[in-house]
């Protein structure tokens, strides 16, 4: 979702955002089973199996806000979402349904939104992950005005009192509007407006679906390269990837670890209106023509897998009060507590003079306000280590 003011695999049975309207969908038989996906390991999933209210899995977003956030959730949608099981419930086949429904009388649209109760969805170094989930989205009828998303969102967001976007992260890993047959797959990242990632417009990549249908929308993270620049994220719809970026096409260390070094929590949710639809409608909307509790299916799965690391062995990060013997790939230097550094000439290479070491260690020590240059020259290397740690043992000068 495009806020003004998310490597996995999720496996679940959840028909997403499912309305009232009569249409040829309910027929469909699904299956709980969870796909395989050959080097990876399910770590997470649920199958929607309890018909009623959402499972403990999950929490429910209420209102036009957060509290305290922007009104109509940043971004001008019109509905108010709630728990009603009018609006949100898991069916008998095993489906997560929310449905956004119009007030006869007022016309007031109502719908919902959920996230998951956890906020750990990490890819680790070295690893790749995979989220996914099936999904319907209906065909037929007027459907201007309708959003519906299956996103994460950094869990610094959450944690730091729903504040921080888009700095803290965003994955928009299936969005579709207006009933159309193009669905959308984005990242939001760095500052608003502008930045890395072009506020409020993120980046992103469009492919065209079939409604009616189940279809598999999933994110790939890969993080196997060692090298930050090098990580990507990918998108895909039945397996067809239509969209990529990596950290070079972010082109900043400490915007790209937010967006993917970090833990995430997911999202579904049916939006009515807003500056999105809006935009793909050249109109405000919804409209009153627009039919109220079509359903969108989120199903099948929701899953969360990760692949084993690869490559050299695994570097285990000291505490507070151990003394790092062995100075670690430079790569990884972020995990690692300045102090602790204990470096020698013989563990350096020419890994050094890129940007990103320069960045850790700035970030670790939490200095924002000392007057240090932008980029790192290699023969200043050692001073800025020297002079922002005091470590007077000192990294050696790199050598291009």
């Amino acid at each position: 979702m495009r806020c003004i003011a998310t490597f996995l695999t999720f496996s679940s049975l959840f028909s997403v955002i499912s309305a009232r309207y009569n249409i040829s969908i309910s027929n469909q038989r699904t299956t709980s089973k969870v796909p395989q996906r050959s080097g990876f390991k399910l770590t997470w999933s649920d199958t929607f199996s309890q018909p009623g209210a959402i499972s403990s899995e999950w929490q429910y977003d209420i209102g036009t806000s957060y509290p305290g956030g922007p009104p109509n959730w940043g971004t001008g949608e019109v509905q108010r979402y709630t728990t009603s099981l009018q609006n949100v419930y898991v069916s008998k086949n095993q489906q997560l349904n929310i449905v956004p429904l119009r007030n006869p009388r007022t016309g007031e649209w109502t719908s919902a939104r959920i996230e998951t109760v956890r906020d750990g969805f990490k890819c680790q170094a070295g690893g790749e992950m995979i989220i996914e989930a099936r999904i319907l989205l209906p065909g037929g009828g007027r459907q201007d005005g309708v959003w519906a998303a299956f996103w994460a969102m950094g869990r610094k967001f959450r944690r730091n009192g729903n504040y921080g976007w888009p700095n803290t992260g965003e994955w928009d890993i299936m969005e579709a509007v207006n009933g159309g047959s193009t669905i959308l797959g984005t990242v939001h990242c760095g500052v608003f407006p502008g930045g890395p990632c072009d506020e409020p417009n993120g980046i992103g990549g469009t492919t065209s679906i079939a409604r009616g249908i189940f279809n598999t929308y999933a994110l790939r993270i890969d993080r196997t390269s060692g090298e930050w620049e090098r990580e990507s994220l990918t998108w895909s719809v039945n397996g067809e990837e239509y969209h990529s970026i990596s950290g070079y096409n972010v082109g900043d260390y400490r915007t790209w670890s937010n967006l993917v070094h970090e833990p995430f929590f997911l999202l579904l949710n049916v939006a009515m209106g807003g500056g999105f639809p809006n935009a793909w409608a050249g109109r405000d909307t919804p409209i009153a023509e627009t039919t109220p509790g079509y359903a969108h299916e989120f199903l099948n799965h929701v899953l969360q897998r990760c692949k084993a690391k690869t490559g050299r062995k695994k570097h285990v990060c000291p505490n507070a009060e151990g003394v790092l013997k062995h100075a670690p790939p430079v790569q990884d230097l972020r995990c690692v507590r300045p102090v602790e550094i204990q470096q020698s000439s013989t563990h350096m290479s020419k890994k050094c003079c890129l940007q990103e070491p320069y960045l850790v260690l700035r970030e670790s020590l939490a200095v924002h306000d000392t007057n240090l240059p932008s980029s790192v020259e290699c023969q200043s290397f050692t001073n800025i280590v020297n002079d922002v740690i005091g470590l007077q043992r000192g990294f050696q000068p790199c050598l291009r």
